[in-house]
């Protein structure tokens, strides 16, 4: 007995639609994980940034000295992570730096985040920094291309030197809205010097 088969092949349409809907979906699964993973690491950034505050509070409550180092941040358990370079590493793999102020009443401390991409410098800065002053929070600042965005608390807000910046720093009030949050962290394409610093009151 002959079997006859009326099976035909995939014609390339087909298989091209099959290809199409494929890629669709390893699109879609693609940008779910990189959203996934921007989001793993502003909540650790949002942790590293309390924890520091946490410390530096801890550590320089009585006395803060008029400079430090990053080696002796790490040292006394500030900073969890340094190269053998000296240089201290922030939840996204660039420099993270600190500055100490206390030539006035209220010592403050600036830690800063250089070279992070633009994409997640908008996240930070909506990040849950405190309600109001009595957070400690003293200021952000952002900067990028040449261009200074400073958002205080407005009762803090006082006139920026701008005298080494190309463009003039007008404060900002905080809490940043998110249109005006893109658009302190927006300078064009490609841009990898922008540097987001918190600064917080001892």
């Amino acid at each position: 007995m002959t079997l006859h088969s009326h099976e035909k092949g995939a014609t390339l349409i087909e298989v091209l639609g099959v290809l199409a809907v494929v890629a669709t979906i390893a699109t879609g699964m693609y940008t779910g994980i990189t959203r996934m993973n921007q989001k793993i690491k502003l909540t650790k950034a949002q942790t590293e940034i309390a924890d520091i505050v946490k410390a530096m509070r801890t550590q320089f409550s009585s006395f803060l000295p008029s400079s430090i180092t990053s080696e002796q941040l790490y040292e006394i358990g500030v900073f969890k992570n340094i190269h053998d370079d000296g240089v201290s590493l922030n939840t996204y793999g660039t420099e993270m730096t600190m500055e100490l102020e206390n030539s006035g009443e209220n010592p403050y401390f600036i830690f800063s985040y250089k070279d992070i991409p633009s994409s997640v410098c908008p996240d930070l800065l909506l990040g849950d920094w405190g309600n109001d002053p009595s957070s400690g929070l003293k200021e952000i600042k952002v900067e990028v291309a040449g261009k200074t965005s400073v958002f205080q608390w407005e009762k803090d807000i006082r006139p920026v030197d701008s005298e080494n910046t190309t463009e003039t720093s007008t404060p900002l009030p905080l809490l940043p809205t998110v249109s005006t949050a893109v658009e302190a962290c927006s300078g064009g394409t490609g841009v990898t010097d922008l540097t987001i610093s918190w600064s917080y009151y001892i």
